[in-house]
């Protein structure tokens, strides 16, 4: 449902928020252009859940439409021990937008396909969480940070989409997040961490060559609110260096709700932090120009509150007083990004607890910030068309190996009577359809008369993978076609076309 808000003179901002058939719980939102047509789309994780467990976790995407609107979502890899995809960057320099996924004791690099999925992952056993995606070293190849249980780790691109050897800094007690920008104004990438329990951030200057400042022998920490969880850093004041902002969560029940604004004071130090008062349990924080002032603004999730704060940049370090947006309940997670192509930035935030998204779209007219004071009731929506959700076991197997390919159905607007075909990318780069015996050219669904009037769920397979398979990496793809037509013509499928990658070792 869209719901326009007009305030007469003053700029309208527009807000809505769906439901999406098939939707549990969302989280950890992130945006970019993941199918290169330079429109801004968004990917989130999708936890099915219950009171006393996790049933599975999904990674799904919406590619914008361009005018803050979405396509029926894309539902991608599965992984039930996801905790975040918190950064997207171009890992391995295609032109092809990546993810991170973490897992608490490692992380996964999803690889993107140009089409909105990712269908092959590099699996990194690290404990640690990533945190940030920069390049540090100014070889043109995004490189990583993580936190430990006390420590800030860089780990540097090696050219080729993998990493090097881990450096660590101290960072203190309980580190929770990172922002990066540049607080000297010396054209390199420096970062400053939050930490929890000590109440405070560290600001490590970076070198240039992938190394910073250390804490030890650059003692650089200032104070800021109780707990804090969040940090994003811009230029607030307009001097040319980027300052912090930061979202003081505190502790249930006792919520510090405040915003803490640190501004560089010109020489590697920031001046004693300022205090804005923000909703109940603020938990994520963004910084954006909300209403094409060419100000910095900055937008806080409130978790308690189900709703959003807007603080209004003046341009000059110092910021209006709030301004606050309902969302749905239990907001948890947000990104910033012109949904609408108008110029200004627009924000999506996931609503953990009524199953939501909900888009705000700022205004590119400069004038003054007016929100709306309720969210408008959620309308569900059904896919315009079934979706597939198709993965494997495993990442990776030997030739002739059992290889279980799984797979889930949603049932979209329509019923349909299809034919089910499992395709594979070798390679090389050609393309067989799987009849569950062997790879041919000549298209033989693996599931035929499938009657898709409702959501259904199965697994196909095991399938064994021919003996003479090349070592390499493949794509598997599946999707549902008219029955009796053939799935080489687009025309035919009646479903997404799913995909996901994995290799065969000799």
């Amino acid at each position: 449902m869209l719901c326009l808000v007009n305030f007469g003179l003053m700029p309208a901002i527009l807000f809505f928020t769906s439901y999406v058939h098939g939707m549990q719980n969302p989280a950890s939102i992130v945006s970019a252009d993941f199918n290169n047509d330079s429109i801004a789309d968004i990917a989130f994780l999708n936890i099915d859940k219950t009171e006393t467990e996790i049933k599975d976790i999904t990674i799904v995407t919406l590619l914008g439409k361009g005018n803050g609107t979405f396509l029926p979502e894309i539902i991608g890899r599965h992984n039930s021990f996801l905790t975040s995809i918190e950064f997207c960057g171009d890992l391995n320099n295609d032109g092809i937008q990546d993810l991170i996924g973490n897992m608490g004791s490692s992380f996964l690099v999803y690889f993107g396909h140009g089409d909105g999925t990712f269908p092959d992952s590099r699996f990194y056993q690290i404990p640690r969480t990533i945190v940030d995606i920069a390049d540090f070293n100014h070889d043109g190849w995004k490189d990583i940070a993580a936190l430990g249980a006390s420590n800030l780790y860089i780990s540097l691109n090696k050219g080729d989409g993998t990493f090097g050897p881990e450096t660590d800094y101290l960072v203190w007690n309980s580190p929770k997040a990172v922002a990066d920008g540049d607080f000297d104004a010396d054209g390199n990438i420096d970062l400053a961490v939050v930490n929890a329990m000590s109440n405070d951030v560290c600001v490590f200057f970076g070198i240039g060559d992938g190394s910073f400042t250390d804490q030890i022998s650059h003692p650089a920490r200032y104070s800021v609110g109780k707990y804090p969880t969040s940090i994003t850093s811009a230029d607030f004041d307009g001097d040319g260096k980027d300052d912090l902002a930061i979202a003081n969560t505190g502790r249930s029940p006792d919520y510090n709700n405040i915003v803490s604004i640190l501004l560089e004071a010109g020489d590697r130090t920031f001046l004693p932090h300022v205090e804005h008062t923000v909703g109940t349990g603020p938990c994520a924080i963004t910084a954006l120009d909300f209403n094409g002032d060419k100000k910095i603004d900055i937008a806080v999730v409130n978790r308690g509150g189900n709703d959003v704060s807007i603080l209004t940049g003046m341009g000059d370090g110092n910021f209006d007083v709030e301004k606050r947006c309902a969302v749905g309940k239990g907001p948890n997670s947000m990104t910033s990004a012109d949904f609408n192509g108008d110029g200004a930035d627009d924000l999506a935030v996931t609503n953990y607890d009524d199953k939501s998204i909900s888009i705000i779209l700022g205004s590119s007219s400069g004038q003054p910030i007016v929100v709306p004071t309720s969210a408008p009731s959620p309308t569900p929506t059904l896919f315009e068309k079934p979706q597939v959700l198709l993965d494997t076991e495993y990442r990776s197997y030997h030739s002739g190996a059992p290889l279980m390919v799984n797979w889930r159905l949603f049932q979209g607007l329509k019923s349909y009577l299809v034919d089910a075909y499992l395709g594979v990318q070798l390679p090389n780069g050609k393309i067989y359809i799987y009849n569950g015996k062997e790879l041919k050219k000549k298209a033989s669904p693996i599931v035929k008369s499938i009657v898709m009037n409702g959501s259904s769920s199965g697994s196909l397979g095991p399938f064994s993978i021919p003996q003479d398979s090349p070592k390499g990496s493949y794509i598997l793809y599946a999707v549902l076609a008219v029955k009796g037509k053939t799935p080489w013509s687009q025309s035919n499928w009646v479903s997404n076309l799913a995909s996901c990658g994995f290799s065969i070792q000799k």
